[in-house]
């Protein structure tokens, strides 16, 4: 996930509307969806350039910390050695695309959690894996959100219908991810009060956010090591009939899902609208999404 991107220099501004010959400096925050994965934070130009047949190319490499950009203590260390992301027009309504990640980190000894170890090494959290995957789930989304579909329940949901549906709820998601990440910007801090297991706290204060509520917001949160499947801890939290055996909400009441959108290919890849039979002024967003 990407957060806190910011442009502090366009060297060139490149040709209008396709961005050709563009060169700016940037600084942007990556984060994984969790509090125990190190904060990167790197500066870096991005050239971007549309070449003679057709296809486009995007070039990062890192620059020496700026003294004129104010930079939080951040626990890891990267640099952007030479990446690019290369997009081919095929033609035929589709794209081949080609993204390279070149990366030198410096994680702070114990900084990364020893559960996470492989999850990071491996590449997938923060290497072109990661890109391409969530590159792939967000064109499935769009084209999905653009169409019409018809609900478990037997309701139809128009084009407009879907799009309002997917802009809540990745609002929803991307409020989410903010909330549980742990950076200089959105800090977790480690409280002792529960029994037997630390748990992560967090609190904001929302001031002038159309979008949300103004006053306090506050984030908790713990690590649990779980011996099963993550996809069949994924479809027990996905399943409507079984939210009853783990949200305080749905105990002692049922279910039901209203509405049933597709975002991907994978069917398991929605959002749904449920309601609860003791709620009947509350209605519950759920997107699900896997990635590759």
């Amino acid at each position: 996930m990407v957060t806190n991107a910011k442009t502090f220099e366009v060297l060139s501004r490149g040709e209008e509307e396709n961005y050709k010959k563009q060169k700016q400096v940037m600084s942007v925050e990556f984060l994984v969806a969790t509090s125990n994965v190190p904060t990167r934070e790197v500066q870096f130009i991005r050239y971007s350039h549309q070449q003679l047949d057709g296809s486009l190319i995007v070039v990062d490499v890192s620059v020496d910390e700026l003294q004129s950009i104010p930079r939080p203590s951040v626990r890891s260390i990267c640099r952007r050695r030479l990446s690019e992301c290369l997009i081919r027009d095929l033609q035929n309504g589709y794209s081949f695309v080609t993204w390279m990640e070149n990366i030198d980190v410096r994680e702070k000894e114990k900084e990364l959690h020893a559960k996470f170890k492989h999850f990071v090494e491996s590449g997938f959290a923060f290497g072109a894996q990661r890109w391409m995957s969530t590159l792939q789930r967000q064109a499935e989304r769009f084209l999905y959100s653009m169409g019409i579909n018809t609900s478990l329940g037997g309701t139809v949901i128009t084009a407009e219908g879907r799009r309002s549906l997917a802009t809540v709820t990745n609002k929803m998601m991307v409020s989410f991810c903010n909330n549980i990440c742990n950076s200089p910007h959105h800090h977790l801090s480690t409280s002792n009060k529960t029994r037997g297991r630390p748990m992560e706290v967090k609190t904001n204060k929302r001031r002038d956010d159309p979008d949300k509520p103004s006053g306090l917001n506050r984030t908790a949160g713990c690590i649990v090591l779980h011996l099963s499947q993550h996809t069949r801890i994924s479809d027990f939290l996905r399943d409507a009939q079984k939210r009853h055996l783990w949200e305080n909400m749905s105990m002692n009441s049922s279910v039901h899902v209203l509405a049933n959108v597709t975002i991907g290919l994978d069917p398991r890849n929605c959002i749904s609208v449920l309601a609860i039979s003791s709620h009947n002024d509350v209605l519950i967003f759920q997107e699900c999404c896997d990635y590759l």
